[in-house]
């Protein structure tokens, strides 16, 4: 099956390192309980506690492992044909997934089972980027991405049935429905809706970060 080298290099010892480092004078190659990315999410936020934090660095190869195999005989979810995947990004460190399997860190260069994928990036503060590829083994897959930042405020997108009530966010009139209110900071607001003839709406409503709520209000005549 699929197998991981992790790889971590670091200039001056790192203390969450050392048992594994015991391990290595039986083994040069010793087994980690964890997945790699939950492995290296442990070892940066020891080192990161930590002031003076040495200078390092890790990165992540993947090989498959098969028995038995004859010409032309593929086991089952593996292709044996591989093709090279290239992946950069910008910022880079960026966590690489392929088929929601974590593959490591951009910049990204190894190899892959030719054939469609999903690949998807993410990165703290910045959107997730998703994009179906095709690895083939005549040529390098290159991926070179602009990873978008969230934003730092959220939006609201207010309607009413029916339509063209007036729309007010804490107490100040912003327009007439359908409307779509950005720049808002994280936060509940209240949302107030007033049309000629109809009971007035108030209600609060939060506003997360780089997201936008949608806001359905239904206006009831007045009896």
């Amino acid at each position: 099956g699929r197998e991981v080298v992790h790889i971590l290099a670091s200039k001056s010892p790192i203390n969450v390192l050392e048992n594994y480092r015991k391990n290595m004078e039986k083994d040069p190659l010793p087994l980690i309980p964890e997945n790699p990315e939950d492995f290296t999410n442990k070892v940066k936020k020891n080192i990161e506690i930590v002031p003076n934090a040495p200078q390092w660095t890790t990165n992540n190869t993947i090989f498959y492992v098969v028995q038995g195999t004859t010409p032309g005989q593929v086991f089952p979810g593996q292709n044996q044909n591989l093709g090279e995947l290239t992946v950069s990004s910008n910022p880079s460190g960026a966590s690489l997934y392929i088929d929601g399997r974590f593959l490591g860190y951009t910049p990204y260069d190894g190899n892959v089972p030719v054939g469609k994928h999903s690949i998807l990036l993410q990165l703290s503060g910045y959107q997730d980027y998703q994009k179906d590829i095709n690895i083939t083994p005549a040529r390098p897959t290159k991926i070179d991405v602009k990873l978008k930042p969230i934003p730092l405020e959220g939006s609201l997108y207010i309607t009413s049935n029916p339509s063209g009530a007036d729309v007010f966010i804490n107490g100040d009139k912003k327009g007439k429905t359908p409307l779509r209110i950005g720049g808002l900071k994280p936060g509940q607001y209240q949302i107030t809706i007033i049309k000629s003839g109809y009971e007035t709406f108030v209600q609060y409503y939060p506003v997360f970060l780089g997201q936008t709520v949608n806001v359905n209000v239904q206006l009831y005549p007045i009896r």
